[in-house]
């Protein structure tokens, strides 16, 4: 077992090797999912996922940041559970040491594919209450704005964009932040929710993964829902269906919590810094150029972004 990962990092197979130890495991398989920080042990009778927190050799500021996210991960998740939310789970953790590791219950690979499931689950964690009190890293590095602010720098790193179109794009951004209230409500945002972090368990229930960017947020209520919408040209940069879905869900769930929100500018935050992310990550459901000539020419532009709103959304554009 161990031979076959030798290529991983000499801490992440001491810390493998230790909770084989504890499970008193003889027969096994493991299999990486992802480079020294993911695997899945196989027995012949049950399965687990094994997180590893990142930065473990690496220099300390690093090594606190990501002991944090872990940190703050089980906390979540324990929250989740404990709470148990009528429509949203999150996998059951056998064994931690709080702070190198966590071993998760293994979930097969299905992902959800009902966009009103998807849309009632997110809503009820979203405003579920959970007593969750983010690190003061984690409330800053995952700020929205700072996320924004260090998207644009990668992407002038990379010549994606250049500096006069990263100023246009802070100008917008923060011309329209700046004219959203503060809620008067905690809204809990998942911060990394994607369909990589969404899977059906076998008794059909929707479980939520990785909350280690899990946060409370004062303005943005339509960051994750973006997020999990696949960018592609064909369907105008958005997944209507699973956006209406939320939209209606939300208002009906919570409205007097949903009458405090521009939908419209709301969903235009989030897109803009979707599409900045996304140019810089590599993570593309279309091409740099498309997404380029979406960004500076409808996001940015308030007559074009209200048209595209009004048909690739098809609810009523609100400035407040």
């Amino acid at each position: 077992m161990i031979a076959d990962l030798s290529h991983c990092d000499p801490e992440v197979l001491k810390i493998i090797q230790e909770v084989v130890d504890e499970l008193n495991l003889t027969d096994f398989n493991i299999h990486e999912i992802r480079e020294n920080s993911l695997f899945r042990i196989d027995t012949d009778s049950t399965s687990w996922f094994l997180k590893i927190r990142d930065s473990l050799s690496r220099n300390w500021i690093a090594q606190i940041f990501s002991r944090v996210k872990l940190q703050h991960e089980i906390t979540v998740s324990r929250q989740v559970n404990v709470q148990q939310p009528q429509m949203v789970q999150a996998p059951r953790i056998f064994k931690t040491d709080n702070h190198r590791y966590i071993l998760f219950e293994f979930i097969p690979k299905s992902r959800p594919s009902d966009p009103l499931q998807i849309a009632r689950s997110l809503v009820e964690f979203q405003n579920s209450g959970l007593q969750v009190r983010p690190h003061i890293l984690l409330r800053i590095w995952y700020n929205d704005a700072v996320i924004l602010l260090r998207s644009l720098m990668n992407c002038i790193k990379s010549r994606l964009l250049t500096w006069h179109e990263a100023a246009r794009i802070v100008y917008v951004w923060s011309t329209l932040a700046a004219s959203q209230p503060k809620l008067d409500f905690q809204f809990l945002s998942h911060g990394d929710f994607h369909q990589g972090n969404t899977m059906v368990n076998q008794d059909g229930n929707l479980m939520f993964l990785d909350f280690e960017c899990t946060v409370f947020v004062k303005k943005w209520a339509f960051t994750d829902i973006v997020r999990f919408s696949r960018l592609h040209v064909t369907t105008g940069f958005i997944d209507n269906e699973v956006v209406s879905s939320y939209i209606e869900e939300f208002k009906a769930r919570y409205p007097e919590r949903f009458n405090q929100l521009s939908v419209g500018i709301q969903i235009r935050l989030a897109l803009i810094r979707k599409l900045v992310r996304q140019l810089c990550s590599g993570k593309r459901g279309c091409t740099k150029q498309e997404m380029k000539e979406f960004l500076n020419g409808t996001l940015l532009d308030d007559d074009k972004y209200e048209s595209w709103f009004d048909e690739h959304v098809g609810f009523e554009y609100r400035e407040s």
